[in-house]
């Protein structure tokens, strides 16, 4: 594994209770799961990065057929706690174990902003082949400002390292159609410094790749 994937993980396991506590009071993905919920088919969604299990919460309510997977057992320990009828997994976003079209949807936000860039090609692809044809796919990242990529220490949690990538809508566009994904929606909203970009995506019906 990348040494920057590393360290970010084991920044999640040591501040997992504190990031937990920070995130789950308010709901900040709403619209983006309403245009989710608008365009799913199924009922069989992963989550890919669902850390302490705040959107979990959301796709319990609705009665999904819920699976999600984070690669901090810090952060997982939280979900579970929060969501004990839920299924979790501690998996590796890059040998993620699963048939081909196994899902109807899939949610990762602030998620795939964690992968070095040079990987994220393959990563889309990976997520791709795992939905049927013509499912459903939401993602959120932060917009490039100054910062391309690196690894960011912030105080908020005591002062940890992650790793972030940083997209121009136009860049991260181009990226999801390489994969074979069609785009539907986007948003865009600020949070103090921070600039998220979101997307929803569907899987083509007759993919080349």
């Amino acid at each position: 594994m990348d040494r920057r994937t590393t360290l970010t993980i084991q920044s999640y396991d040591r501040v997992a209770v504190a990031y937990n506590q920070r995130n789950r009071t308010a709901y900040f993905w709403r619209r983006e799961l309403q245009a989710f919920r608008r365009r799913l088919t199924g009922q069989r969604i992963l989550e890919v990065g669902c850390g302490a299990g705040r959107d979990s919460t959301e796709m319990r309510k609705f009665g999904f057929d819920y699976l999600g997977i984070d690669a901090s057992r810090g952060l997982l320990r939280v979900a579970k706690k929060y969501e004990p009828a839920l299924t979790f997994r501690q998996m590796d976003l890059y040998k993620m174990k699963f048939p081909p079209r196994s899902f109807d949807g899939i949610w990762t936000m602030a998620t795939l902003l964690h992968v070095p860039k040079r990987r994220l090609p393959k990563v889309l692809r990976s997520l791709q082949r795992l939905l049927v044809p013509g499912g459903v796919m939401a993602i959120s990242i932060k917009e490039k400002q100054a910062v391309d990529e690196a690894m960011i220490r912030q105080e908020k949690y005591g002062g940890v390292d992650r790793y972030f990538a940083y997209y121009t809508k136009i860049d991260f566009s181009q990226m999801l159609r390489s994969a074979g994904l069609i785009i539907h929606e986007t948003f865009r909203k600020k949070e103090q410094h921070n600039i998220w970009l979101s997307f929803i995506v569907e899987k083509t019906k007759h993919p080349r790749i």
